[in-house]
């Protein structure tokens, strides 16, 4: 089986095509093998190399994210468990959370200390 998807919004921007084909593997028949191929293109003139890689950087990152949820609707659909607890993996992101918002801080405080105004000297 074969799919096809394309993003419907900020097409003037950027365009992303996706290929999905699923074929029964051959090491193991009772397995699935999931072949993806996307196409990211942008039109817009002297920034469509970086738009293009800031696309494929988000389609790269939402993968994860993508799978994930394809691995809950199936283990759904044939009345298994999900692969992971969802409470796992909330604690998980809550974890990355604190970690990104620490590292964060440490950042601006660094920045707002070497962007502010020292002080005045007076020259005679």
């Amino acid at each position: 089986m074969t799919t096809f998807t394309w993003n419907l919004n900020h097409t003037r921007l950027m365009t992303v095509e996706e290929r999905c084909v699923f074929q029964e593997s051959r090491d193991r028949p009772a397995w699935t093998q999931l072949t993806r191929e996307a196409w990211i293109t942008s039109g817009v003139y002297g920034f469509s190399r970086p738009i293009q890689e800031f696309g494929l950087a988000r389609f790269k990152s939402n993968q994860t994210k993508a799978l994930r949820g394809l691995e809950l609707a199936l283990a759904n659909m044939h009345g298994g468990s999900s692969p992971r607890p969802r409470r796992d993996t909330v604690k998980e992101a809550s974890e990355k959370a604190k970690e990104a918002a620490l590292a964060a801080t440490e950042k601006a405080k660094t920045l707002a200390s070497a962007a502010s105004p020292q002080k005045p000297r007076q020259f005679v």
